[in-house]
């Protein structure tokens, strides 16, 4: 994270390290913080302590990203110290490392002021990085220094490269050339100058920093960090104190001459403020702000007691009077101005406001609205101070015209308002127009008029409105619509002339629909279907009608019902354990789901208490018959079962794991009996629970294993000699037809045997039927080939996985040589353990 470092309050100027790794900042950097020898000119430097804490990564931001900066620097420098002490050489900046010191100057000249000095990571000046990276780095680390120190050793072939990449920069500030690692017996002792320089490359990157900032900012300086060194090591022979030379003399200069540009500007921005003062005129009527802020600012440039403090607040005071006199004569204008502006307002408004009364007024199509808003316009603006509208009563309206126009007004709206009422075209509607008349023109001569006419129109409404309920009555085209409208009637005109009439009409409607309620509730009785809905609707008749026509008749149906509901239950709980008994456990449920009475809970709860060990006792035969659907069926049977008797989830998963377990057995049975492809494939297919799938997933690949060709190989084991001696036999073993095996110079010992004859490698199938034959014959100089022994085998070759021996037979028949054979590659058959140790 790239941050720009800000200097503390309390420092002046930031200060920049350029130089490549190993050009001596380093112990600069140490040398400036330990005991020296006393500089000739009285110099002197010291780091600042730490005032920032270390900062946790908790909510990590740029103050304490600089913090951290400040801590690990002090930690590079303390060892840096410790290391020169102890008469070791600092280690090198790392890479990618910006650190940051806090140092405090002094001199005689300078009295004391603090610098930030920034030593960047040697990485900038790496010839591995791309220019435009480095030209990019540069802008931002370099835009905040007020200076910079560039380093270039004494002795040194990299220049080079150092001036190729501040060539990179356009930098307009002061530099320090420092020539680092001079040898102390050649230092000059007079003021470096260009002539001094120890090569042509140190000349050449001198006059490469003057093109960039001219010669009165730039300065060479001779810098020994370490003083004298012992020879060879490169540490300085002196330590406490240190015999540096030149460590402090950059610094000063730096500071002084940036203090010296400081200085100019400051005194030319003060002539600047001086002239503007001299060119100001006091009768000018307005005040100017500028000069007082720029005089506050330049005051503060100064030291305290300097003769150009003094000149600065001079000028400053003179013009706080230009400005105080400007306020002065800027206040009866500012108060004329006002009053011109809040007159000339108001009579804008005013004449607009008039203009549009004018147009409201003399308007065809005027809205009742925009009458009263101009009736209220006119009455403000004659009874409203003159003072509000001084200028108005002149140029747009006198206080008399306004009066007459407001009383014309009101006239207008008055007899539009009467007129209104005059030509409504109903009573509901004339009624309206004269109470608004009334509201609003209530002192008026007319007022008694029209509230005389109101109550006219009202008692015309009332006899209109009386007379449409009875028409409504009279025509009504059904008893009910006329109860209805009856009782409305009834209780709209309670004071009517037909409240006599009305009253009658009510009392007979009623009792007409008393008889028809009693004949409603009499029918679902009669229409009842089952002796329970009979019973309900009896029940809901002696409810509503307990005293009814129809009361004892319905107490006999109740009385009917409860017999033929109590012979119903009986064929119910006959057919429901018909049902049980046989095991239709799911028809069973549904039976029951018919009824809803006690009884009926008693018998569900029986039926949720021992439906599972029923069940139970009915799966058993049928594990034992083998007929698993069947008892798959059974069970899968309770996922149709209603919602109510489901309280057997777990009892369920066992006896559906009881059948399982039943089957897997079974079918492993099976297997292990034959042992064949047909019963592996049957149990991993079909067994539910796959207990034994690993064993019999390896028997099954043994078998397929064993109808395929394999690799085998034939071993002639031995030769057991019988009861005679030769020497220079022959072996040869065939294998249908083809010599397989062939050894020559065997000697035959009486009751011994050989060793390993030889062996053949060959494709089959286990299956395969092959013919092997051995000859043992011997070879001598009495006649060429003698017969030893002769003997054949035909079979498969899986009659050979336990081993074959051959008898071998002269044809004089008097001795028997035995060929023993063994055969590799044949499959190892898997272990088959018991159902349930499938391991």
């Amino acid at each position: 994270m790239k941050i720009k470092m800000k200097i503390p309050v309390k420092s002046q100027y930031n200060f920049s390290f350029f130089g490549k790794s190993g050009s001596g900042k380093t112990c600069l950097l140490a040398a400036l913080d330990m005991q020296r020898i006393a500089h000739h000119e009285g110099y002197t430097s010291s780091r600042l302590p730490l005032e920032v804490k270390l900062p946790t990564r908790e909510s990590w931001d740029a103050k304490k990203e600089e913090s951290d900066r400040l801590h690990k620097s002090n930690d590079h420098l303390e060892e840096s110290k410790k290391l020169l002490e102890s008469g070791e050489m600092p280690h090198k900046t790392a890479l990618r490392i910006d650190f940051l010191f806090d140092y405090k100057f002094s001199s005689q000249q300078l009295g004391e002021c603090q610098a930030r000095l920034i030593d960047y990571s040697g990485e900038l000046l790496e010839p591995q990085n791309a220019p435009q990276d480095i030209a990019k780095q540069l802008r931002e680390q370099l835009q905040d220094m007020d200076g910079l120190l560039v380093l270039a050793p004494y002795q040194s072939n990299e220049l080079n490269i150092l001036q190729k990449t501040l060539g990179l920069i356009s930098f307009s500030k002061p530099i320090a050339l420092l020539i680092t690692k001079w040898d102390q017996s050649a230092i000059p002792s007079h003021s470096l100058t260009p002539d001094d320089l120890p090569s042509p490359a140190h000349l050449d990157l001198y006059h490469d920093l003057i093109n960039k900032v001219g010669k009165d900012n730039c300065r060479i300086f001779s810098v020994s960090a370490l003083g004298e060194t012992i020879e060879g090591k490169n540490i300085p022979k002196q330590v406490n104190p240190l015999a540096t030379f030149g460590v402090l003399d950059a610094f000063i200069w730096l500071i002084q001459h940036l203090d010296t540009i400081k200085s100019e500007r400051n005194l030319a921005r003060l002539q600047d403020y001086e002239k503007n003062i001299a060119q100001s005129k006091k009768w000018i009527p307005y005040p100017l702000l500028t000069l007082q802020h720029q005089g506050n600012e330049i005051v503060q440039l100064f030291s305290k007691h300097s003769e150009l403090k003094k000149r600065a607040k001079r000028a400053h005071r003179h013009a706080s009077l230009i400005f105080l006199s400007r306020l002065v004569a800027i206040f009866p204008s500012i108060i004329i101005i006002l009053f011109t502006l809040l007159s000339g307002r108001q009579l804008y408004l005013d004449q607009k406001n008039y203009t549009h009364i004018q147009r409201t007024l003399h308007h065809p199509n005027t809205t009742q609205s925009e009458l009263k808003k101009s009736e209220h316009w006119l009455e403000n603006y004659y009874y409203i101070s003159p003072l509000s509208h001084p200028l108005s009563w002149l140029f747009v309206v006198s206080n008399g015209k306004a009066k007459s126009e407001l009383d014309h007004l009101r006239h207008q709206r008055e007899q539009q308002f009467w007129q209104r009422m005059q030509e409504a075209v109903s009573l509901e509607k004339k009624i309206q127009a004269g109470k608004t008349y009334i509201s609003m023109f209530a002192n008026r001569q007319r007022a008694h008029d029209v509230k005389s006419m109101i109550d006219k129109y009202t008692e015309n409404l009332r006899e209109q409105h009386e007379q449409h309920w009875w028409t409504q009555v009279e025509q009504a085209d059904s008893e009910f619509v006329k109860l209805k409208v009856a009782r409305a009637y009834q209780i709209a005109l309670p004071h009517s002339k037909h409240q006599a009439d009305i009253t009658k009409i009510i009392a007979q409607l009623e009792e007409f629909f008393e008889n028809q309620k009693e004949l409603q509730l009499w029918q679902p009785i009669l229409k009842a279907n089952t002796p329970h809905l009979q019973k309900k609707m009896a029940q809901i008749y002696l409810q509503k009608k307990p005293e009814g026509q129809s009361a004892a008749l319905a107490q006999l149906v109740i009385v009917q019902a409860d017999d033929s509901l109590r012979e119903e239950w009986k064929k119910f709980i006959m057919d429901y354990y018909d049902l049980y008994d046989n095991g239709y456990f799911l028809e069973a449920a549904r039976h029951l789901k018919q009824r809803h009475t006690q009884d009926h809970a008693t018998l569900v709860r029986q039926f949720i208490s021992t439906v599972f060990n029923s069940l139970n006792e009915y799966i058993k035969p049928l594990i034992v018959a083998r007929k698993w659907s069947d008892a798959y069926q059974k069970l899968d049977n309770y996922r149709y079962w209603p919602n109510e008797y489901k309280q057997g989830d777990d009892k369920i998963r066992a006896l559906r794991k009881k059948v399982e377990k039943a089957q897997d057995r079974h079918l492993y049975t099976e297997f292990l009996e034959f042992k064949d492809m047909e019963r592996a494939k049957n149990y991993l297919d079909f067994a539910p629970l796959q207990t034994m799938k690993k064993v019999v997933t390896a028997y099954h690949q043994y078998l397929i294993h064993k109808q395929n060709s394999i690799e085998f190989t034939l071993i002639l084991e031995r030769i057991k000699w019988g009861d005679f001696n030769d020497s220079d036999n022959i072996i040869t073993v065939y294998m249908d037809l083809k010599k397989i095996i062939e050894k020559t110079r065997v000697n035959a010992v009486a009751n011994d045997s050989t060793g390993k004859i030889g062996s053949f490698t060959f494709r089959k199938k286990l299956s395969d039927q092959v013919t092997i034959e051995v000859e043992i014959i011997e070879k001598n100089w009495l006649t060429n080939y003698d017969q030893n022994g002769m003997g054949t085998y035909t079979g498969t070759l899986e009659e050979l996985q336990y081993g074959k021996t051959i008898v071998l037979t002269p044809p004089t028949d008097d001795f028997t040589n035995l060929a023993i054979f063994r055969l590799e590659g044949i499959p190892m058959s898997p272990d088959l353990p018991e159902w349930g140790f499938d391991n």
